[in-house]
């Protein structure tokens, strides 16, 4: 889930970072005692001082802005990474959705291969806006990344994104080899709402017919629609994720509250977690859905499960499209590339 970093060019935005660090801004010190980075502090002033909020915006103008704001501080996709367009199929009758396959130079046939659902609340956000992200992650993750577009609400409301997520792994399995990749090392990932639906993915999978992934990366995700208590209130001022957004996302991909404790979408209310493929839980301090990630990992490792779990205190939600302003945050995304890597890299 995101809101625009900022509604200016990247230039712009360099130039009060760059005078942040001669006047820093006042310090901005969290619940958990942890003080916001100064350059994320910067981006929060400038955008506190922009038109209407996100959450007060039609999902038309909310998906251009987002868009906009992303690329202007987008550093382009990183060297040695072929980019292929495709189309996979969906659950019958829903149709094909677009992906990008991202593999590294030199990469061995056989390997990996991990399917990337990106951030937006099921409302906003695209292939475009997680490009350079994936690309980053296929090169310094040394595996193949296939980065696929969902159906967004309102104009598709839940379960259609869950559902274009279950087909976009079954067509995976059946095409794997094909983009060079093991079918029997399949992993799954998302960032927020992206992270919502690889980890309901998983728990599906888990009890479901289809053999499961191989491993799952979850950053910042939601994974309780349901949370009202914890960060969702004690964050619910935070940039650039804040309460009034997350309701926002909430009532536009999931209009029917009852809907709300399925698995699909509150995959933290199953009765276990024990039997889900290894996972990376990546959380920030300064985010409302902090609390409930956490939880995830720590109800993982209480049913028997395998997860690494690594809260990053002075960030906040979505920091990973912030690394080409907030080195911190290129620091934090750097880890993470490691860490898959280690877990899948081939």
């Amino acid at each position: 889930m995101l809101t625009p970093l900022i509604r200016a060019k990247g230039a712009a935005l360099r130039v009060a970072l760059q005078i942040a660090r001669l006047r820093p801004p006042r310090a901005v010190t969290g619940d958990h005692g942890a003080v916001l980075d100064p350059r994320v502090a910067v981006m929060w002033k400038i955008a506190s001082r922009a038109n209407t909020p996100v959450s007060r915006l039609t999902p038309a103008t909310a998906r251009r802005e987002t868009r906009d704001a992303i690329l202007a501080v987008d550093p382009g996709r990183p060297s040695a990474v072929g980019v292929e367009q495709l189309t996979v199929d969906g659950e019958p009758g829903t149709g094909q959705r677009k992906a990008r396959l991202y593999t590294p130079s030199g990469l061995r046939p056989g390997s990996a291969i991990l399917i990337w659902f990106h951030q937006g609340g099921y409302v906003v956000g695209g292939l475009d806006e997680s490009d350079t992200w994936c690309a980053s992650l296929a090169k310094h993750g040394r595996v193949r990344v296939l980065n696929v577009d969902y159906r967004h609400a309102p104009e598709h409301p839940f379960p259609a994104y869950a559902e274009d997520g279950l087909g976009a792994y079954r067509w995976v399995q059946q095409h794997a080899e094909s983009m060079g990749a093991d079918p029997k090392r399949i992993a799954v990932g998302g960032a927020s709402a992206g992270g919502n639906l690889a980890a309901g993915l998983s728990v599906r999978l888990r009890d479901g017919s289809l053999a499961p992934p191989a491993w799952q990366l979850l950053l910042f995700p939601m994974v309780d629609s349901l949370e009202t208590g914890g960060s969702v209130q004690s964050q619910a001022t935070c940039y650039p994720l804040d309460r009034p957004l997350l309701d926002w996302y909430n009532e536009l991909s999931t209009p029917n509250a009852e809907d709300r404790s399925d698995l699909r979408i509150s995959p933290l209310r199953a009765s276990s977690l024990g039997g889900l493929p290894p996972t990376l839980v990546v959380t920030a301090g300064f985010d409302p859905l902090r609390d409930q990630g956490d939880a995830f990992a720590d109800k993982i490792r209480a049913d028997g499960g395998d997860v690494e779990h690594r809260r990053f205190d002075t960030l906040p939600h979505s920091c990973h499209v912030m690394a080409s302003v907030v080195p911190v945050a290129e620091n934090a995304n750097m880890w993470i590339c490691g860490r898959v890597r280690t877990a899948v890299g081939g």
